[in-house]
């Protein structure tokens, strides 16, 4: 049996061109990691499929989020980062706590995990 090209992965072995075959779930995995998966609520996860901000990629969920203006202005938005980085891809002008983000003006770094207004 042959190996299609997209079951191949890198191996750390100091050669840029050593590479050996893996079980599909394996080859899933790896690039999976490398894409942020967000948890809501301590109950909803999903991988972020880039979406322009957080608050679309919750949308695209079909997760109820409360928004007003997708703007940074209102504050609507407002949730609670309890674990991982995100970057903001537009200003705001709404004051923030150290762990509060506005799901508008942002997107994941990292894994997340956010707490959304009930």
């Amino acid at each position: 049996m042959t190996a299609s090209i997209s079951e191949y992965v890198p191996v750390q072995s100091g050669r840029s061109d050593d590479v050996r075959p893996v079980a599909g779930a394996a080859v899933q995995a790896s690039v999976m990691s490398g894409i942020p998966r967000i948890k809501v609520n301590n109950h909803e996860t999903f991988f972020y499929q880039y979406e322009f901000s957080l608050l679309d990629a919750l949308e695209a969920q079909n997760i109820a989020a409360p928004y007003s203006c997708r703007g940074g202005y209102c504050g609507c938005c407002r949730a609670r980062l309890l674990d991982g980085e995100v970057e903001y891809v537009q200003d705001s002008l709404v004051d923030l706590a150290d762990d509060e983000i506005l799901t508008c003006c942002c997107v994941p770094r990292t894994h997340i995990e956010v707490e959304l207004p009930e």
